[in-house]
């Protein structure tokens, strides 16, 4: 066996690559075990009856994210906004929200449901215009893992070209804590959303529903997916690297064969087998 070559540049580029790949793969790898422990709460709490809380104190919102809650409050569909790029069965549209004003005071964000894209504008400003509703709200506590900054409208917003009580604010992110903000809300609670159930839609819009809404964008099998794609490309990466350093494959580290060649003689044409039979 030929002894490996292992050449300065190519050895570097390796090892960043190999670093960058197995990240990637560790950080999937680490979502899909999230992922894992919230689809299972998912899946038990699903299951759970309906849970009235007259305030946010009396939510244990480790253990009811998740969970259909049904409040007593006002909806204050006056403040209501759009959340863009929201899709419903291949179709472009808009989340609305709005504040849902609960006995103590306390709010919190309430998704009313899905606007088409063509009609959305118009429709959550007719909502807009409606007084608000006193009663009791159901809906899946969604209790966000993270939150999605939209800089650009709180740019805006902080700058004074909009303003949230007159203005329909179209955010391009699902930016809960700049609007928790902006509702008043309490600092020391993570960003949430009440997800109204199919029996507060409207006619016909807004399409409440609490499947689409917290449908995660990716699955836990699809960030074992992702992972296992990462740490097979680094895998791929060091075997082309070791096939390379030993000569397997490409040139790297290949002697000229050429030069190693033993000289040949050549044939002299006066010894040629044509000029012997034409002399004969």
């Amino acid at each position: 066996m030929r002894r490996p070559t292992f050449l300065p540049v190519p050895t570097a580029a390796t090892l960043l690559g190999l670093g960058i790949l197995v990240s990637l793969g560790t950080w999937q790898y680490g979502r899909y075990q999230e992922k894992l422990g919230v689809e299972a709460a998912v899946s038990t709490r699903a299951d759970l009856p309906p849970k009235t809380a007259r305030s946010i104190d009396a939510l244990d919102l480790t253990q009811d994210s998740h969970r259909v809650i049904t409040f007593a409050g006002t909806l204050r569909r006056g403040e209501g906004v759009l959340f863009k790029h929201r899709t419903l069965e291949g179709r472009p549209g808009y989340w609305l929200a709005a504040p849902l004003e609960l006995e103590d005071g306390a709010r919190v964000i309430a998704n009313l449901g899905w606007l088409p894209v063509r009609d959305g504008v118009a429709l959550a400003e007719a909502e807009r215009e409606r007084p608000p509703e006193v009663g009791e709200f159901t809906g899946l506590l969604h209790v966000l893992d993270r939150n999605i900054e939209d800089a650009r409208m709180r740019a805006r917003v902080g700058r004074g070209e909009v303003d949230p009580s007159d203005d329909l604010l179209e955010w391009n992110s699902y930016d809960v804590e700049a609007l928790s903000a902006l509702y008043g809300m309490l600092d020391d609670f993570p960003p949430m959303v009440l997800v109204l159930t199919e029996k507060h839609s409207g006619d016909p819009f807004p399409m409440a529903s609490t499947s689409y809404v917290t449908k995660p964008y990716m699955t836990s099998d699809r960030h074992l997916g992702y992972s296992a794609f990462w740490y097979t490309t680094g895998a791929a990466l060091l075997l082309l690297y070791m096939g390379a350093a030993f000569g397997v494959v490409g040139s790297w580290g290949k002697k000229d064969q050429s030069r190693e060649r033993p000289d040949e003689p050549l044939e002299s044409p006066l010894e040629s087998p044509l000029e012997d039979d034409s002399r004969s």
